[in-house]
């Protein structure tokens, strides 16, 4: 009995080449954050940091030991140095803190932390805050329900990427990987105790403003 293939699995049919060019797409992701460390230091009260660059110009960094303290102390510095406009790409499983990062980052600047939940269901809620001298909105996103790139987009989520004033915090962004914007800073949180943060990003701007964090 011949096996007859489904043609929209064939490689050559378009949904078949839009799978071979996400999944090279995520394998080039995987591969170009290789790292090469270049040397440790240390932030205030004592969180280890391993600040590293990839062959392909990203820089990454590991911050080991944040407990709930140093979190809310790395999101002041967070805060004080990284530019706007930002897209962040939050990673992490199930509970691993993702939404308390957020929560930490909008407390310092200016939002009541009780007011920022997980939007899973939302998909979309908004701050008005304070970076700097300077009034923002703090774009937060959930893209945990969303089933595809083409669902994330009809969202607008563009329009918030070209927001000049704005932060564009995204849980779950590895979902959507391949739409997200090239300068995004990605943060994937280890779900352990106490936490290890894993920072990456190749736009030359959060480059100078993460090293800022290391003291």
């Amino acid at each position: 009995m011949d096996l007859v293939k489904d043609p929209a699995s064939s490689a050559l049919s378009p949904k078949g080449i839009f799978h071979k060019i996400h999944y090279l797409i995520r394998i080039f992701h995987k591969i170009h954050y290789i790292v090469i460390p270049f040397r440790l230091k240390r932030i205030g009260g004592g969180c280890n940091i391993d600040v590293g660059v990839s062959p392909f110009g990203v820089l990454i960094m590991q911050l080991n030991d944040i407990d709930l303290p140093k979190l809310h102390q790395l999101a002041e510095r967070m805060v004080r140095h990284l530019p706007k406009p930002l897209t962040v790409g939050l990673v992490g499983t199930l509970g691993a803190g993702k939404t308390t990062f957020v929560q930490a980052l909008a407390a310092a600047a200016g939002v009541d932390s009780d007011d920022v939940t997980s939007p899973t269901f939302t998909l979309l809620s908004s701050y008005q805050a304070t970076i700097g001298a300077g009034e923002i909105t703090l774009h937060h996103m959930d893209a945990y329900r969303v089933h595809d790139e083409d669902e994330f987009l009809e969202l607008g989520v563009e329009e918030l990427f070209d927001d000049t004033d704005a932060w564009v915090l995204i849980e779950w962004a590895d979902k959507v990987q391949a739409v997200m914007p090239p300068e995004t800073l990605w943060i994937t949180i280890e779900a352990t105790e106490p936490r290890s943060i894993h920072f990456a990003c190749e736009s030359a701007a959060v480059h100078t403003a993460l090293q800022s964090l290391v003291v």
